[in-house]
């Protein structure tokens, strides 16, 4: 009998072991999307129909789990998902359950807003003074539809989403969330300039400062961080500038 009940056990360690089951669970959703960049196991992805837009975003990036197909640019790919969505830019799912290729599209049709650049000099302007150094430096550059530079950076395993872009009054910060707190603060930079700084902020993050300065908008995200730590981190933020090309 013990033999039986060890032999069925091991059949089912067996079972388990050998392979990641890929049944949608019950509240799962699907988005059908095209592939517009892969940067590792991580794609960049379009909606190609509401299903994605109606979450709230335009753009995701996807890590797909073991056991889905390899997707490649140009890919149409269904994503089996959590439905809820992080608030970054590009959004992300807190949870993908598999990804599908179901079908290609030709490269060039696909038009991406997100390029990525070696430094922070761009066609029309250059981003100067960013924090860069060993304690804080950027992991990407980006531009995004031509005008919107955004440089990635992470602090103590937390995200930082900084932006700038020319102030037309617009928000540039990609952020949806509802923040418990709103307030202004008044900062002096190292050359005595003063600036308004909008703090937005829950308990326990994330935290969105915005100000503009010279003609440029600048926001500084931290979607995983409280307040303490964004407010640590803002005074080497406020020093960037952009020198125009």
């Amino acid at each position: 009998m013990k033999r039986i009940l060890l032999l069925a056990f091991c059949l089912a360690l067996l079972c388990a072991c050998s392979g990641r089951d890929l049944t949608p669970s019950a509240a799962a959703e699907t988005m059908r999307a095209v592939v517009l960049e892969k940067t590792g196991d991580t794609l960049l992805v379009e909606p190609c129909d509401d299903t994605g837009a109606s979450l709230g975003a335009d753009r995701y990036t996807v890590t797909p789990p073991q056991g889905s197909d390899a997707a490649d640019v140009g890919d149409i790919v269904e994503i089996v998902h959590s439905g809820e969505v992080l608030l970054t830019y590009p959004a992300q799912f807190s949870k993908v359950e598999s990804v599908k290729v179901v079908g290609h599209r030709e490269k060039e049709q696909i038009a991406n807003p997100m390029q990525t650049y070696e430094s922070a000099e761009y066609p029309d302007f250059t981003v100067v003074n960013y924090p860069d150094d060993e304690d804080l430096s950027p992991d990407r550059f980006w531009l995004i539809a031509g005008k919107l530079a955004q440089l990635d950076y992470e602090a103590e395993g937390k995200e930082i989403c900084f932006r700038i872009a020319k102030d037309d009054g617009s928000d540039i910060s990609g952020v949806y969330e509802v923040f418990e707190e709103d307030a202004l603060q008044e900062h002096t930079l190292a050359d005595g300039t003063a600036v308004t700084v909008r703090w937005r902020a829950t308990a326990a993050g994330p935290a969105l400062a915005e100000w503009t300065r010279g003609g440029y908008a600048y926001s500084m995200y931290l979607p995983h961080s409280p307040m303490g730590m964004a407010g640590g981190l803002l005074p080497r933020f406020l020093e960037t500038d952009v020198r125009e090309n």
